[in-house]
């Protein structure tokens, strides 16, 4: 006999919400049970058919074995592959990254503009705006492109995105493009009327084409999201919950994860301090928490960049990567082989970097710079050649159960124990990052080179923060403290951040 779930206040205040109204929002806590209250709320409404879209793969595929038969399953690609994806799949013109040099040939203009302006296009993809030179042209005006620049800008989108939707057109094309016109084809495909209620999950790190394909839908819509999750805006995400009007707005904070005193300590101190929320809003663990704590069936060492992973296989003959090791040796590969197209002719390898490295700055690639500063650093392909067969065999290695993995791979996920590397950035890393960016809020804590911040002063300071790459480094270091179940284990100066004043001197 299935044991009946015992739901707290929390999620029964949020699955008796479904039937009063239209529009709900709910902010979700680490391990406070969304997906169960989620089931719970298709459980206790058998008679209504809904859809429940799905952050990633693993987590749809883990949905379809526990939500009930009146529930459909898909990923937000996944749903919009099914109508619009299907096409470019079975052409092989679905690959990970626009070919700028083909557009530019295809086009006929010149390949430094389009390496100037793909990453807007790219976040055009990504929004709301209609497939109109008029609403482009809004679009790019509230980025801060104006006169001359947006005509300009306004007329490549436009023209790319007709051509790249043309079925005649033989140019690469991404995920991002199949969903856009998913999103702007909405009412062909019958779905508008086709679902009582709609579940939107992991919506922190979602965008506006997303929301805008949500809010389409004839249905009551729930969303569920944890804003201080957010950790993918250098992938151009954005935390819609900011932007979802809701009927009202919910939470949950009862944690079924952890107890641990430390980390609970740790996890609420960064939610206080750093993220400004409110006492009431913290973690609290739940009463039923049961761990078996004389044992650990697996091990996490999480790392804040793929650099610092690297250095640890190097030095560790006895980590399993959580993900495939390609993830993380494809692209430091494919520059020692020279594939990424550049904007100048080169002479030597080292060009080749350099030019590399304006690529990435151009367009805004996080794990393109990332990967240069490794083949700068290690130079040898062979030394990344033998590191990766290593990773490979260690995958394949069921008796190991520690771990390794970046910060941004283990969202979603938890092991009994986890350790931070020593690459996070604690409240000094980030204040000296913001010294020279945020002048108004740093300015009145110098005096004489020195930065001093009292420890009573750090949450007001932290509130004032305007940079939101500063903001999702707090929440990487959340989402990464928040992971184990039964112990952590961090470096000494992560614990006691908080408890002492911030002083630093400025060279």
């Amino acid at each position: 006999m299935t044991k009946e779930i015992q739901y707290t206040d929390e999620q029964m205040d949020i699955i008796n919400a479904v039937a009063r109204y239209n529009s709900i929002r709910i902010f979700a806590l680490a391990g406070t049970g969304k997906t169960t209250v989620l089931k719970g709320i298709a459980d206790h409404y058998p008679d209504m058919k809904m859809l429940y879209i799905a952050f990633n793969h693993s987590i749809a595929e883990e949905a379809k074995k526990k939500f009930p038969a009146n529930v459909d399953v898909y990923t937000t690609h996944g749903l919009a592959f099914k109508y619009t994806g299907r096409y470019y799949a079975f052409s092989k013109r679905l690959v990970g990254k626009f070919d700028c040099h083909a557009i530019a040939s295809k086009m006929n203009i010149a390949v430094g503009f389009v390496y100037d302006n793909i990453r807007r296009f790219e976040r055009f993809l990504d929004s709301d705006a209609q497939c109109n030179p008029k609403s482009i042209a809004h679009f790019l005006y509230q980025s801060g492109i104006k006169d001359e620049e947006n005509r300009e800008v306004t007329d490549f989108i436009y023209k790319l995105y007709f051509m790249l939707i043309n079925k005649r057109c033989e140019l690469e094309v991404t995920h991002s493009l199949y969903f856009k016109e998913f999103e702007q084809r909405f009412n062909y495909f019958n779905l508008k009327d086709k679902y009582d209620v709609v579940l939107l999950d992991e919506v922190q790190d979602s965008n506006m084409v997303t929301l805008s394909v949500f809010n389409q839908f004839n249905a009551k819509r729930v969303m569920v999201g944890d804003s201080h999750q957010k950790i993918y805006g250098f992938r151009g995400a954005i935390d819609v919950m900011e932007k979802f009007e809701s009927d009202v707005t919910l939470y949950l904070t009862h944690t079924f994860r952890f107890n641990n005193k430390k980390q609970v300590k740790i996890a609420n101190d960064t939610l206080y301090y750093l993220k400004g929320e409110d006492a009431d809003k913290l973690i609290k663990p739940a009463q039923n928490i049961h761990h078996d704590y004389s044992s650990y069936n697996d091990y996490c060492i999480i790392t804040r960049t793929n650099a610092k992973l690297i250095h640890l296989l190097n030095k560790n003959d006895d980590l399993r990567p959580v993900r495939h090791p390609r993830n993380f040796f494809d692209p430091i590969i494919d520059i020692f082989k020279e594939k990424i197209p550049v904007l100048n002719d080169y002479e030597n390898f080292q060009e080749y970097l350099d030019e590399l490295e304006v690529v990435a700055e151009k367009t805004d690639d996080v794990e393109l710079m990332s990967s240069v500063a490794l083949v700068r650093e290690y130079r040898d392909i062979n030394f990344f050649m033998r590191l990766y067969d290593k990773a490979i065999r260690n995958r394949r290695r069921r008796s190991l159960n520690t771990y390794i993995s970046t910060v941004h791979t283990v969202k979603g996920m938890e092991f009994d124990a986890v350790m931070l590397a020593d690459d996070f950035r604690c409240i000094k890393r980030i204040i000296k990052s913001m010294i020279q960016h945020e002048v108004d809020n740093i300015q009145k804590y110098i005096r004489d080179k020195i930065f001093y911040l009292p420890k009573e002063k750090i949450r007001d300071f932290f509130k004032d923060i305007k940079s939101n790459t500063m903001k999702e480094e707090i929440n990487l270091f959340y989402v990464a403290v928040t992971r184990a179940k039964k112990d952590i284990a961090m470096p000494p100066e992560y614990y006691s951040m908080f408890d002492k004043d911030v002083i630093i001197v400025i060279e």
